[in-house]
């Protein structure tokens, strides 16, 4: 047994080097070529908003040992690179059931940032969807199916469910936050690093992140994490917001102005963006909460902002 162990043992050590030799420094996926034998393994950029591709080879010769040896080696990256799966990530279990890989996380997942999950889920999927045998991923959360950010089940995936999605590369915009203070009656700003598909939406995960909630101390929720958008579009200086009709009665601990200003506040600190227009399915004339009307665009209010003393 102990024999076994030191065997494994090495051969992992093996792996490892051969992925620090080819490297995140190859960059995107035509920069990448795989010889006969070798399989693809996605990283984490150094940047952390984008994935490389690596060259490696596996030692396992079944599918389900596959399985487990890349779950392993995404957790040590490369130089350059930055590991996929670490402490933090919420992971309980996974498992090879026929040709569909089943992975369960914890409730805290549903916490990870939506431009760093996409990712996530995206280096995973294409990883184990590369090795012979493994056709398709499935996320749970607590055993239950996982639910993506339009409200929907993400369902089964393979390498072909990011091709138009992410394609590898991402971008980061420093985008101010608009949250509320300790009264709910009023903003505070808040600085943050927002990454987002280059062929996606800025404003939609810049939304998805003020419903995420703050981070500095002092700042609270402006939004629930129950809000649903749907989808994000800018014409004409105007960004377009497109909600289900829950949005309008879900019950906030601040101030109707506070919740919608907080997006409003958001988005025209954007450039480009001049107003914020919610649009609400099967609702012609908006009201929020009873009590704001949301029927037409809505540009800044800059006197709920509070400045604050360092």
């Amino acid at each position: 047994m102990k024999k076994n162990k030191i065997k494994y043992m090495l051969l992992f050590a093996v792996c490892l080097m051969m992925l620090s030799f080819a490297g995140c420094k190859a960059g995107q996926d035509e920069e990448v070529s795989l010889a006969e034998g070798q399989n693809a393994l996605y990283f984490l950029s150094s940047e952390g908003y984008s994935l490389k591709k690596v060259a490696f080879r596996l030692e396992a010769s079944d599918p389900e040992g596959k399985m487990k040896e890349v779950m392993e080696l995404l957790k040590t990256a490369p130089e350059g690179c930055k590991s996929v799966i670490n402490a933090k990530t919420p992971i309980l279990s996974y498992e090879l059931e026929e040709d569909t890989v089943n992975i369960n996380c914890s409730e805290q997942y549903n916490d990870t940032k939506p431009g760093d999950e996409l990712l996530l889920r995206a280096a995973i999927v294409k990883s184990l969807t590369g090795v012979d045998g493994i056709k398709g991923v499935r996320f749970f959360v607590n055993s239950q199916p996982l639910v993506g950010i339009s409200g929907e089940e993400v369902g089964l995936m393979d390498d072909s469910a990011f091709e138009n999605s992410i394609d590898h590369r991402f971008a980061e915009y420093e985008a101010t936050l608009y949250f509320a203070d300790e009264t709910g009656t009023k903003l505070v700003a808040e600085k943050r690093k927002v990454s987002y598909p280059v062929d996606g939406s800025k404003e939609y995960y810049v939304v998805q992140e003020l419903i995420g909630g703050p981070e500095e101390a002092g700042h609270y929720p402006a939004l629930k994490k129950e809000v649903k958008l749907l989808e994000a579009s800018v014409d004409e200086g105007v960004c377009y917001l497109y909600f289900d009709p829950a949005f309008l009665n879900i019950s906030e601990e601040v101030s109707a102005e506070v919740a919608i200003y907080s997006i409003v506040n958001t988005l025209t600190d954007l450039p480009g963006i001049g107003r914020v227009r919610f649009v609400v399915e099967g609702v012609n004339d908006p009201v929020y909460r009873n009590s704001l009307s949301l029927s037409s665009a809505l540009p800044s209010n800059l006197d709920l902002i509070v400045i604050e003393k360092n």
